[in-house]
This record gives structure tokens, C-alpha cells and sequence, in this order.
């Protein structure tokens, strides 16, 4: 169900192949990385073409639906966020879930994520941000998992947690063109204005953490927007009015607008226009949204 509509805010090493054990039920597309994202900050080079400027709109849905979540509940969910036969569908807190689940009851959708583990302490979230698109439309070219915060450590419930935090990225081309754009799924840590405190003497804070986290996603941005335009979507755990340090000042620094419903957001790139944005209804404890954005005339950055 759609309720109201919302206003807008304006060469690295080869990465190894995984295991079959290690792989198993979550096998990436054929051109995505396997065992990327395990060392912090590493992305590696994209191995893609650069793109020519776009010449029409692009339809993205952004959710984090719960691992917690039913399978009835999460198949009713991919339902409203492919409804409008989406583009691409961003996921976040979907770890639990291997792709072809996703895939089946998406409908006509591919997914990727990196099929490999961090099993390093903080590791747990490594799986949980997944980004989909329509293979009708879309031929992934590239994909990986970065790394961007390292043990970040807080609390939960009145219980301790060390989370890793990370970016999933695919870079695809227009089957019927050789535009190219890349779509990228981010799930921030908690907000640190809101949740400062962390076990022991620990260093840096939390805030601070969290800065150099976003910081590494916009060197993500940065790489990929050579190549073609590029569309970030997720749980900020951030909200604008809070300063400098959050999402939406770091990517305004690049220029990038967004689209959001509370602490779900959809930036996009220069030159760009969000032309709908509105509320999907899922079940989930956030809103989801889907938004079309006008990437006409957009093209790679040099």
C-alpha cells in the first residue's frame, strides 16, 4: 500500500573466489566479487565500462526489512516494493535470507551480495545489505562489499555489541544502452547523538567512528561515480538537522540530494531530479519509499 507523497532534498590484487562451503545459498550474480570487504576500507578496482549520460528515469525502492521478520511477512514486502516494477530494490538487515529466496518472490529479479563471511570479531552485519534490479532492463558489470567502520562498539537493549558496518555495490549497464549506473546499500551504525556510549575507555567515540565510516562510503561514491552515476540507499541512522558529521552533509559535500522517509534515505547525483518520491508500506520498524529519479544528461564524473 502507497500512503502520502513526500518532498525531496534537492588497481587492487584479484579478490579470491570463495569456497563452495562458504558460498553456500548466497551465490553472488556472475560478475560480482566473492571474500571483498573483509579488510577495511579495501574496495579494489571496478572492473566496468564507463558509461555514456543517461537518457530517461530510473525507479528505486529502499528498505531495511528485520531478520526477525516472517518469511510470509518479508514476501508481502518484496511484493509493495516491486510493485511499481522497480529498477532496483535496496535491502538492508536481510543477512538472514539467501538470494534466491529474494529472487523467487521479488519476481523478475536478480540479487547480489558478496557470498563470503567477515567472521572477524564485529562481523554479524557483513550480509545483511543487498541491492536487486530487473535483468530485463540491467546486466550487472561489477559488484563488491567495502568495509567501512571497524568495531564500532555501543549498546543495545542495555546489552554490549562490536558491529562492523558496511556498503554493498553493484555497478550496472543498460541493456538497451551503454549507460552505466551504479547502486550502492548502506546501513549505518546507530546514531551516535543519540546512543554516545560505548564499553570501557575505548577509542575513537562512537561519533568519531562514525565520521571516518562516512567518509570511507563517500571514497566508495567517489570510484564508482567515474564510471556513471550513483544512486545510495539505506538505514542512515542520521538525520539532517544533527550537523556536520551525518549522511546528508557528508554526501551534500559532494553534491549529491536525497529523498527520504526518517532514516531512510535515497541520494542521488548531480545533475539528477528527483521527480516521485512516496512511503511504501512493508513490515519493517522504518518506512520504506520509492523514488524516480531523472538521471537525463547524467553521465560518469571525471
Amino acid at each position: 500500500m502507497v500512503t502520502a507523497l513526500l518532498l525531496s532534498h534537492v588497481g587492487a590484487a584479484p579478490i579470491p573466489t570463495a569456497t563452495p562451503a562458504l558460498a553456500a545459498a548466497t551465490e553472488p550474480a556472475e560478475q560480482g566479487r566473492a571474500g571483498s570487504g573483509l579488510e577495511l576500507g579495501r574496495m579494489g578496482r571496478v572492473d566496468a565500462r564507463v558509461g555514456r549520460k543517461h537518457d530517461g528515469r530510473v525507479r528505486v525502492s529502499v528498505a531495511n526489512i528485520p531478520n526477525r521478520t516472517s518469511k510470509r511477512k518479508l514476501r508481502l514486502s518484496l511484493a509493495e516494493l516491486t510493485s511499481d516494477r522497480q529498477d532496483f530494490v535496496v535491502l538492508n538487515e536481510v543477512g538472514s535470507r539467501d538470494l534466491a529466496f529474494l529472487e523467487k518472490h521479488a519476481g523478475p529479479y536478480r540479487a547480489y551480495r558478496d557470498p563470503v563471511r567477515d567472521t572477524t570479531r564485529g562481523g554479524s552485519q557483513s550480509m545483511n545489505n543487498v541491492v536487486m534490479w530487473r535483468p530485463k532492463r540491467w546486466e550487472l558489470l561489477d559488484a563488491g562489499r567495502v568495509k567501512v567502520v571497524d568495531d564500532d562498539r555501543g549498546y543495545r537493549a542495555g546489552e554490549e555489541f562490536v558491529w562492523d558496518r558496511y556498503v554493498t555495490w553493484a555497478v550496472l549497464g543498460r541493456t538497451s544502452s551503454r549507460a552505466v549506473v551504479s547502486v550502492v546499500s548502506l546501513h549505518m551504525p546507530t546514531n551516535p547523538v543519540v546512543y554516545p556510549e560505548q564499553p570501557g575507555k575505548d577509542k575513537p567515540s562512537r561519533k568519531r567512528r562514525w565520521k571516518q565510516g562516512m567518509a570511507r562510503v563517500v571514497d566508495v561514491v567517489q570510484r564508482l561515480a567515474k564510471h556513471g552515476p550513483v544512486l545510495l540507499g539505506g538505514d542512515m541512522n542520521s538525520h539532517p538537522h544533527q550537523g556536520k558529521w551525518t549522511a546528508a552533509a557528508a554526501m551534500g559535500r559532494i553534491g549529491h540530494g536525497y529523498a527520504r522517509a526518517e532514516v531512510m534515505y535515497l541520494f542521488h547525483p548531480p545533475g539528477s531530479e528527483v521527480v516521485e518520491h512516496r512511503v511504501v508500506e512493508v513490515h519493517s520498524d522504518h518506512p520504506a519509499t520509492s523514488t524516480t529519479i531523472d538521471l537525463t544528461g547524467v553521465g560518469p564524473r571525471r
